[in-house]
Parts: structure tokens; C-alpha cells; sequence
């Protein structure tokens, strides 16, 4: 996207996001509590080693800083897994070699401007809280729905994040005692049967059934190389065995989204992550089957579930946010 033309007199914030696969981030102006302009967002692999990602990082500020012709006032990071409150990622499921990692720590002694590190989920949901579909929220449940689960919580205004600082992980909650192992390892976590791992799961165990499918030629004719995508390109096709495939995650989506709502009782659900890319189709799949199987006699009549504003980008804003926070304490997560 083009650039646009820093202002010198507003906080000048650079969000990254670390997921499974990749590092977005963004640069954005904070105009003032209730508005930012984005002014560039990328998106790169991750490099797989610890100090490889902080490198990766601190090369992403500068060239941001050095494109842009701006100098960063904050640096803020969202990253997947358990991110204790002084910025050490105690455990990341799905990024191993950052387990028990000063992260936070790693990033001050790269870089000269002060530096936020939080969970992901935590920095998506502060951004569609704070600027984006919950900014006239005040109890907002955030979901990201990609190689795993994150999620976040709104409270009041305010980010929950317990006294460990690891305040929402939907994704590990347990939704069958009995199922598979999970990398974090309990049995049965959420994110095994409603993320986007588990649609290419399902698709392999649907294609064994119905080779026809158009799943397995966009996989190349390999069942165990069938991935979401695959699914997803599918059901564009209208194949009908992708949509059933679907229907199963959406199903299972539902299970997690309703013990969430019954515990909480929010106001907003909003979903977000690689899988939100697809638009209304998603958020209809979610909203036919959570009403479908659970909503018959709520009395929840407020609830919404909406997609994420900022999409996949949530996360890098949000981080941006957060560290936006350092300098002006008062606009208030914590």
C-alpha cells in the first residue's frame, strides 16, 4: 500500500505480529486516543530461531524507520503463546524456540525506543477494542482463528490478563477429555478441532471417502499434503465436500464460542485470523451454527458476533497501540 506522509507532531508506533508461519507489522501515527493512521504494513516469513526473530524484528523497525523517513517513538509486539507481564514468552505452542525467552528484554537491547511485548490475541483484541467493529463495546470477546486459536478479553474497557499475564487462551481450553494430544500438552484443546490445522484434518479424513473431491486435486493429488487452503480454494468451486468440511469446523467453532459466551456474557464476539480472510462466508458459518446449537432458548438477545475491522492485521495495530501506551500511560490496557 502507498505510504503516507508522516506527521512529526503525533506518536510515530511500529506493531509486529509473530504467528506460526510469518511477522506482520505496521506502522501507525496515534492521532489521539480514539484514532491512528496506518502508514505502511508488511508481511514476511519467520525465521524459525529466537534470536533470528529478534534480529528479523529490529531489521523490520529500521528499514519501517528508514523508508518512512520517521523516527519510531515505541515498538510493540504481539506474539503466539504465554507472554508473562514483564514481556519473558514462557511457552509458545506452535513456536518452540522461543519457549521461556526474554523477548521484551532481547528487543531493548536492539533497539533505542521503548518496547511493549504481548500476547497476540491480546494486541488484536486491544486494537478492534480501542479503533475497530468494538470501539462502542465495553465487553468484547476476541477470537483468531488460524494455525491455532488466540483469543482475548475485554472487560469494562480493559484487557484481562490474569495474574500470570496470561489471561485468555481459548485455543487450550479442553472440549473433549478423550481427544488428541495438543503441542501444549493437555488432551482435547479447542484449537485441535476448530482451527485452521484442524480443516486440513478434516479434509484428509473426508477425501478418503470421496476422492472426486476438488480438495484433493488442488492438493496435488496427495491426500496428506491437503491443507486448509485446499478447503478453502475448494469450497469457492462449490465442491460439497469442502462444505461439509466446514460445517464440521463451524460446528466445532460453536462448541468453544458457547462456553466462552455462557461464562461471559459479552456484547461482541469478534473473530478474526487467517480464517476471518474469508470474509461473510465465515462469519455466516459461525453465526448459522452457533444459533443452530445453541440459541434456540438464550436469552442473550444483545450478543453480536462480527468479523475483525483491522483483519489480519489486528494484531501488528494493536501491538502498535500497546506500545502507544507506554508513552501516554493514561489511554489505559492495564
Amino acid at each position: 500500500m502507498g505510504a503516507a506522509k508522516p506527521n512529526k507532531s503525533v506518536a510515530t508506533l511500529l506493531g509486529a505480529d509473530i504467528g506460526g508461519t510469518s511477522i506482520r507489522s505496521t506502522v501507525v501515527q496515534l492521532l489521539n486516543p480514539l484514532s491512528c493512521r496506518v502508514l505502511s504494513q508488511t508481511q514476511q516469513l519467520r525465521p524459525r530461531g529466537a534470536q533470528e526473530l529478534v534480529e528479523a524484528i529490529s531489521q523490520i523497525a529500521d528499514d519501517q524507520a528508514s523508508g518512512l523517513g520517521i523516527t519510531l517513538d515505541a515498538v510493540g509486539v504481539g506474539c503466539a503463546g504465554f507472554v508473562q507481564m514483564d514481556g519473558v514468552v514462557m511457552h509458545s505452542p506452535n513456536i518452540a524456540s522461543i519457549n521461556n525467552f526474554p523477548l521484551r528484554q532481547k528487543l531493548e537491547e536492539k533497539l533505542t525506543c521503548p518496547i511493549a511485548v504481548e500476547n497476540d490475541a491480546a494486541a488484536a483484541a486491544w486494537a478492534e477494542a480501542k479503533l475497530g467493529v468494538g470501539a462502542q463495546a465495553s465487553n468484547v470477546v476476541f477470537l483468531g482463528f488460524g494455525t491455532g486459536i488466540g483469543g482475548a478479553l475485554v472487560i469494562d474497557g480493559r484487557l484481562c490478563r490474569g495474574v500470570h499475564g496470561f489471561g485468555t487462551e481459548p485455543g487450550h481450553m479442553t472440549v473433549e477429555p478423550t481427544g488428541p494430544a495438543c503441542q501444549c500438552g493437555r488432551k482435547g484443546c479447542w484449537e485441535l478441532f476448530a482451527s485452521g490445522t484442524a480443516l486440513g484434518r478434516y479434509a484428509q479424513e473426508a477425501v478418503g471417502s470421496d476422492s472426486s473431491s476438488a480438495i484433493l486435486e488442488l492438493a496435488g493429488g496427495n491426500v496428506e499434503a491437503i491443507r486448509g487452503e485446499h478447503v478453502t480454494a475448494a469450497l469457492a468451486k462449490g465442491d460439497p465436500t469442502a462444505q461439509a468440511v466446514f460445517d464440521r469446523l463451524y460446528d466445532w467453532i460453536a462448541v468453544g464460542l458457547n462456553n466462552i459466551v455462557t461464562l461471559v456474557d459479552p456484547e461482541l464476539v469478534i473473530l478474526g485470523g487467517g480464517l476471518s480472510d474469508m470474509g461473510d462466508d465465515f462469519l455466516a458459518g459461525v453465526r448459522s451454527s452457533y444459533r443452530r446449537l445453541y440459541t434456540s432458548h438464550d436469552v442473550r438477545q444483545k450478543l453480536r458476533i462480527e468479523l475483525a475491522s483491522y483483519g489480519e492485521n489486528s494484531g501488528a495495530v494493536g501491538a502498535a497501540l500497546l506500545a502507544g501506551e507506554l508513552l501516554e500511560p493514561e489511554l489505559g490496557a492495564r
